[in-house]
């Protein structure tokens, strides 16, 4: 019994072992993948393999397909949108004075246009919001157009998704509370199910990451509360645990808090405190956008119009990889409108190379 027990573990423990290889070296898994940036990698990338992942996955991310529609080299074939349809309409128009006949290279520029529209129209209705916001023209990069509350909004959305639902199953019991685990159990005698709601170690760093660029950009300290004690919060890191650390965040101002304490750390207004707070047991799971608070309290706190443009880029690259059916979609039809005009252009320069007389260029000689 003991054997086969292992037996399957260690069977179990090699197919991980084969998918998390597949996973690492998959060009099609590093496209797909949604996160901004790898943590708790589970083995350590080489220097080339990290430069080969980061550029493919720019090549992908929704800031580079939102600057491919400025290149002149993919507007190119927007000319033959309006010209192939005209000359093929002339074509078949009997009564027309001379006789045209339709030129095929036409419709290689017509489909290279029509690839361009249909690839800006997906990219424009598919890029997901702070993406846009952040690469608006710097003429248009005051967001005055658009209203603060639907910005602080989509910022408590943005937060939210990074929270989930986990399932307290009586494997699990041992990572709790002696508190939690008399209310676990109670649930599950009762046929329930116990939840936790909030931050994962992986959301938290990301979430780190973004506050300590915060406070590098704008110059204020983050601070977190130890023992009734600020210490300086430093970072960006990440919590490695075996055990169930599902987590909510407080944030609030270090110098309103902490106004008649000794002020030995010389907090400034701008500065802010933050907490881990253990997550709550809960008998139902809540989806993320159904939540009153995203759980992290007092992120109005960092909301503020002179953080906003920070806010934007770095979530901006939170979003740069998600949607990514819609990404890699965008990316082929960007792609082959550039292939079908570059087509275009050979057929061209076949027509032309068969229409000039070479032989006044370069008479033969006589006899």
């Amino acid at each position: 019994m003991i054997n086969d027990k292992l037996v399957e573990i260690i069977l179990k423990n090699r197919k991980e072992q084969k998918r998390a290889k597949r996973i690492r070296f998959s060009k099609l898994a590093w496209i797909l993948d949604t996160e901004p940036y790898e943590t708790h990698q589970p083995f350590l990338r080489t220097v080339d393999e990290r430069s080969a992942r980061e550029k493919l996955r720019h090549q992908y991310s929704w800031h580079n397909l939102l600057r491919l529609q400025n290149e002149k080299a993919f507007k190119a074939g927007l000319v033959g949108i309006v010209t192939a349809p005209i000359l093929a309409g002339l074509s078949n128009t009997e009564s027309f004075p001379i006789n045209l006949q339709f030129p095929n290279q036409m419709g290689l520029i017509f489909l290279s246009g029509l690839l361009y529209v249909i690839a800006t129209a997906i990219c424009n209705f598919r890029a997901p919001y702070f993406v846009q916001l952040y690469l608006m023209d710097e003429a248009k990069r005051k967001y005055r157009a658009t209203p603060f509350s639907e910005i602080g909004a989509e910022i408590f959305k943005e937060f939210s998704k990074l929270a989930y639902a986990f399932r307290i199953t009586p494997d699990d019991f041992h990572g709790l509370k002696p508190s939690e685990l008399e209310l676990a159990s109670a649930i599950h005698h009762q046929g329930g199910e116990g939840y936790k709601m909030g931050f994962s170690p992986r959301a938290l760093a990301f979430i780190d990451k973004f506050l300590h660029t915060l406070s590098e950009t704008h110059d204020f300290k983050l601070f977190e509360s130890r023992d009734n004690k600020l210490q300086i919060k430093h970072g960006p890191g990440e919590i490695y645990t075996g055990g169930i650390y599902i987590r909510h965040l407080y944030i609030e101002s270090a110098h309103n808090h902490y106004l008649n304490m000794e002020n030995s750390l010389n907090l400034s207004s701008k500065d802010i405190v933050i907490d881990n707070i253990n997550a709550p047991l809960q008998f139902e799971a809540v989806s993320s956008g159904d939540a009153v608070e995203p759980y992290i309290y007092g992120l109005t706190t960092l909301i503020r119009e002179e953080y906003l443009n920070t806010f934007i880029e770095e979530l901006s690259y939170w979003q740069s990889r998600e949607r990514p059916f819609s990404r890699i979609a965008v990316f082929w039809m960007y792609r082959l409108a550039l292939i079908t005009f570059t087509c275009f252009l050979i057929y061209q320069a076949f027509v032309v190379w068969q229409a000039v007389d070479f032989s006044h260029i370069y008479p033969m000689p006589n006899g």
